[in-house]
C-alpha cells in the first residue's frame, strides 16, 4: 500500500536533472580554478551536448535502483543508498562510453562532476525530507478506510502501524465496524477514500464477499488481511506491513508506472504548448473580456481522478450570470446564453486552452475522460463511477468519436472503453484524431 503521488516522482526526476546539470557547471569551474596539472584547451571541457548525455545516464543509473518507482516510498536511507549506487553505475557507463567515442576528456573534470553530482543529489534529498516534514502533507496522503469487526486486535495494531509510519504516506480516515455495503460506498464517496483494508476474524462476521463486490465499480485499492477464507477467486497480490500480510485484491486501472509515464508525457507536451500559446491566450482573454461583461476565464468545480474536486478552467463563452441548465438538458447549437465570440471559441475548441494549466497543476491529463460536474456525478450509477479511476483529460475517446453529437448516456461507455484499452499509443492516436476533429469543427458547440 506504499504508493507515492505521481507528481512527487516527476518533481524528484526534474530536481535530480537540475542538480546534475548544476554539477556539470561546478565541475567545469573547479577544473579551471584548481591547478592540479597542465590543462589542454580542447580536453578540459565536456564534449558537445555532453552535459545532457551525462544527465540522462545519471538519471538512468538512479532509476535502476527503484528511486523513481511510484509504487513505494523509499526511506531517506534507501534514497541515499540508491543515489550513491546509481551515480556510481552512471560513472562506469559514462567512462565506457567516453572510452569508445570521445577519449579526449579530462579525468579531473569527470571526477569533479561525479563528486559534485553525488553531493548535490544527496543534499537535495535531505533538504526535501526536511521541507516535507515542515509542511502539511495531508493533501498528498493516501486516505485509508479500515473495515473490521469490533475489538479486533489486528485492526487496532494495523491502525497504529499506518499512523506511525511516515514512509507509508497514508492516513486512516476512519474504521467502520461490520458495516453494510451501501454504507461503505457512501462513506468512500463522501470522504474521497482511495484505499480500503478489510480485516476479518476467525468468526468471519464481516460480509467480505458482499463488500468486495460492492467496491468493484469504485476507483479504490482494496486490501484484505487474510484469515481462513478462500481467496482463489480474486486476483491477489501479497504485500506486508511488518508481520501483517495485506492481500491486494484489485490493482488500480493504470499501473503506477503507466501513471508516471502519462504524467511525464503530459508535461513534455503541455509545458512547450503553454509557452508558445501564452501570447495567443492573452489575446483571446482580452477579446472575451472587452466584448462582454465578466471575466475572461470561466472557473467551475469538477470531479477529477478518484472523485477529487478541483477548479476547472475555460475561456468564458456565455454571458455573465446566465442561468444554469438542468442536469438532463443537452447542449444545443442555438443556446441563447452563448456570446457571439463564445460560439467561435467553442466551434474551434479554443475555449479549452486554459485547461493546459490544469494539466500543469496535475488536476487533468491531456487525454482521458472529461471531468464531470458534481451534480451530474450525483446521478451516476455505481458502474459509471469507474471513469474516475484514471486522470481526467482535455480530450478523450468520446470526443474524437462523436463529440457533442453523441447522446450523453453513451459517454461513460466510451470512457470505460478507453480505460480498458489504455496504452501510450492510444493516447497518441486520440491526440492526432483530436487535431483532425477540431479542424473539421464537427460536433463542437
Amino acid at each position: 500500500m506504499n504508493h507515492r503521488n505521481v507528481n512527487v516522482v516527476v518533481f524528484a526526476i526534474l530536481s535530480d536533472a537540475l542538480m546534475i546539470l548544476l554539477a556539470s557547471l561546478i565541475a567545469s569551474f573547479l577544473r579551471v580554478s584548481i591547478d592540479l596539472g597542465p590543462q589542454v584547451p580542447n580536453v578540459e571541457a565536456f564534449p558537445p551536448y555532453g552535459e545532457i548525455v551525462l544527465t540522462v545516464i545519471w538519471l538512468w543509473g538512479i532509476a535502476t535502483r527503484g528511486i523513481y518507482n511510484p509504487s513505494y516510498t523509499p526511506t531517506l536511507a534507501e534514497e541515499t543508498s540508491g543515489v550513491v549506487i546509481g551515480t556510481s553505475l552512471g560513472l562506469m557507463v559514462a567512462a565506457g562510453l567516453l572510452y569508445f567515442t570521445y577519449r579526449d576528456v579530462s579525468r579531473y573534470l569527470i571526477g569533479y562532476f561525479y563528486v559534485a553530482s553525488l553531493l548535490l543529489l544527496v543534499g537535495s534529498r535531505f533538504a526535501m525530507h526536511f521541507i516535507f516534514r515542515l509542511r502539511n502533507p495531508q493533501t498528498t496522503l493516501n486516505r485509508v478506510l479500515i473495515i473490521s469487526e469490533k475489538d479486533n486486535p489486528t485492526e487496532q495494531r494495523l491502525h497504529t502501524l499506518i499512523e506511525g509510519d511516515e514512509v507509508l504516506n497514508a492516513k486512516v480516515v476512519a474504521t467502520l465496524f461490520t458495516p453494510q455495503a451501501t454504507d461503505v460506498i457512501a462513506f468512500i464517496i463522501s470522504y474521497q477514500v482511495n484505499e480500503v483494508i478489510l480485516v476479518s476474524s476467525k468468526e468471519a462476521r464481516l460480509d467480505l464477499e458482499g463488500i468486495i463486490n460492492a467496491l468493484d465499480p469504485l476507483p479504490v485499492r482494496v486490501y484484505v488481511v487474510p484469515n481462513e477464507f478462500n481467496l482463489a477467486l480474486y486476483r491477489a497480490q501479497v504485500n506486508t506491513l511488518e508481520d501483517i500480510p495485506l492481500i491486494s485484491l484489485r490493482d488500480p486501472a493504470f499501473t503506477s508506472q503507466q501513471l508516471l509515464n502519462k504524467r511525464i508525457f503530459d508535461l513534455l507536451i503541455s509545458v512547450p504548448l503553454c509557452l508558445v500559446l501564452s501570447p495567443f491566450m492573452l489575446i483571446i482573454g482580452a477579446w472575451v473580456r472587452f466584448t462582454s461583461s465578466g471575466g475572461a476565464l470561466y472557473k467551475q468545480e469538477r470531479v477529477g481522478e478518484n472523485g477529487k474536486l478541483f477548479t476547472f478552467y475555460k475561456f468564458r463563452t456565455m454571458y455573465e450570470n446566465s442561468p444554469h441548465l438542468s442536469p438532463e438538458t443537452l447542449k444545443t447549437m442555438d443556446d441563447p446564453r452563448i456570446t457571439r465570440i463564445g460560439k467561435f471559441l467553442r466551434r474551434t475548441s479554443l475555449d479549452e486552452l486554459p485547461q493546459l494549466f490544469n494539466v500543469l497543476q496535475g488536476n487533468m491529463s491531456l487525454v482521458g475522460p472529461r471531468p464531470e460536474m458534481p451534480h451530474r456525478v450525483a446521478l451516476y450509477e455505481a458502474w459509471q463511477r469507474k471513469r474516475f479511476a484514471v486522470p481526467q483529460g482535455i480530450t478523450g475517446w468520446w470526443q474524437v468519436t462523436g463529440r457533442s453529437e453523441k447522446p450523453m448516456h453513451l459517454n461513460t461507455e466510451d470512457d470505460l472503453y478507453y480505460i480498458q484499452h489504455y496504452s501510450f499509443w492510444l493516447d497518441l492516436k486520440i491526440l492526432f484524431k483530436t487535431v483532425w476533429v477540431v479542424l473539421k469543427g464537427k460536433g463542437a458547440y
